[in-house]
């Protein structure tokens, strides 16, 4: 998950009333075991309360099926529905990437264009001069982040209420380094392709994406609410962290809304319209196919114009994902398998990601199944030690470790984290004591404080149910 980056482990706390009956709409019978297995893994995390939301799957243009699970409003009690909407975060990006190449597609932009030739009074001369449209869809334009997901920035998500509001607030800021050098994943970079798609348009940037986008793609549980208005058939968001990532009880994301999507994310969207959106793209109706396969096509490793590429063979996928207290997002199409897999939550991340992992490793099968090395130290994960697999399918490594405070996390051998639990937000921390935890697949695993010396055994359960679980023993005294 891209977007807001700092997705940690965390035991989310269920609170609120009991989770509702899920609501079931099938258009076929499910025809492949990896969509069985996922939509199994989506049921049990629904009934023990750490998944609510709507997992949808289609195969090769057909929906297999969309399910709804849990409460789209714990308040009152109001279930989740097969066309409730959710907030996207950052995957609502990919909204902004189709505005901007169907501008590319018209012949009133080029990808090299720079920012000051569509926006001649963009304030940076630097920025103006030197990043285009290609490095801003790639994030390299050193553009950097947008200042309304911090408990200081309550004053900016109050008062940033159009993409115009924004730039005037930002556009003055000096890129972060010489632009298309490097990678740096901008939400900021996002909102100036917005500004530009409104002076390339006439419209707001809402209006464009409405008829343009959503409109087209026949997409009708799909806008930008503001957050002081009414939005029926919006999920509200559940958040179990504080503003410090540390667990608290279940409770509205509201506080830490900004006051309207941008077009770095933060709309709403159904599963189904998603399906839709896919469907859209694929078909042409959206962009021309030649330019939409240029943008599914890897500009940079892991990275086609502003969409991410992941997956091998089999399992190979574009997409795009979000999240952010009470909200997560996943997208994913697997053009080789014919899957498209939408997974949207009320809830922290990764819940959604989780899911969407497991289906890919479930399409890319037991062969895929890399060696699984702990990693980790106090500065850096520069430690590799390999991990055993014993009897009953648990994966064990010990470990000498001194006294201090460490940081680990289960990855496979091309570093890449490997699907290990639902995760969340905030650091869990294990002290000088067994203790079970699931893991999150992204970012730090699991935090050890260690006030003796000795050998400590870490043991990994439950990878073949999509639900592990970390043991951490101590050395004996």
């Amino acid at each position: 998950m891209r977007g807001l980056a700092l997705v940690l482990l965390a035991v989310i706390g269920a609170g609120g009333p009991a989770v509702a009956t899920p609501q079931v709409e099938r258009a076929s019978s499910l025809s492949s075991d990896a969509a069985a297995r996922v939509d199994a893994l989506a049921r049990r995390l629904a009934e023990q309360d750490r998944f609510s939301g709507v997992l949808a799957i289609a195969r090769d243009g057909e929906t297999l099926f969309v399910h709804a699970y849990g409460l789209a409003g714990r308040e009152k009690h109001v279930p989740v529905r097969p066309d409730t909407a959710f907030a996207l975060a950052s995957a609502g990006k990919m909204f902004t990437v189709v505005a901007i190449l169907q501008f590319v597609a018209a012949g009133r932009l080029s990808l090299d264009d720079t920012v000051g030739k569509v926006l001649p009074d963009y304030p940076n001369h630097e920025i103006a001069t030197k990043v285009t449209v290609r490095m801003l869809l790639t994030h390299r334009g050193g553009t950097g982040d947008i200042p309304i997901f911090g408990k200081e920035d309550a004053g900016n998500r109050q008062n940033l209420r159009t993409v115009a509001d924004y730039v005037n607030a930002l556009g003055t800021r000096p890129p972060e380094f010489e632009p298309g050098s490097k990678e740096s994943y901008s939400n900021y970079g996002f909102v100036i392709l917005g500004r530009m798609i409104e002076k390339l348009s006439g419209q707001s940037y809402y209006d464009y994406i409405r008829d343009h986008v959503f409109q087209p793609a026949g997409m009708e549980h799909s806008s930008y609410p503001i957050r002081d208005e009414a939005a029926p058939g919006v999920a509200t968001g559940y958040t179990a962290t504080d503003w410090d990532f540390q667990p608290t009880a279940l409770r509205a994301n509201t506080d830490t809304l900004p006051w309207r999507g941008s077009p770095a994310g933060g709309g709403v969207a159904s599963a189904p319209d998603l399906l839709r959106f896919v469907a859209a793209l694929q078909s042409g109706r959206l962009l021309p196919v030649p330019l939409f396969t240029q943008a599914i096509t890897a500009q940079f490793p892991g990275l086609g114009f502003g969409l991410w590429l992941g997956g091998e063979g089999r399992a190979s996928f574009w997409g795009h994902g979000g999240g952010a207290w009470g909200m997560n997002a996943e997208v994913r199409v697997f053009p080789n398998a014919g899957y498209t897999i939408v997974c949207l939550a009320n809830r922290d991340p990764q819940v959604a990601d989780r899911i969407a992992d497991y289906f890919e490793a479930s399409l890319a099968g037991p062969q895929r199944v890399p060696p699984l090395f702990l990693r980790g130290t106090m500065n850096d994960w520069s430690t590799s030690t390999p991990m055993e697999k014993t009897t009953g399918g648990t994966y064990r490594a010990e470990v000498a470790l001194k006294t201090g405070s460490y940081e680990f996390k289960i990855a496979s051998a091309d570093w890449k984290t490997v699907d290990l639990g639902d995760g969340g937000f905030g650091p869990a921390a294990i002290r000088d004591q067994t203790q079970a935890a699931p893991l999150s697949m992204h970012g730090a695993n699991l935090h050890l404080t260690l006030s003796a010396d000795g050998k400590y055994v870490f043991e990994l359960q439950g990878l073949g149910d999509g639900d592990p679980q970390v043991s951490v023993r101590p050395p004996a005294r």
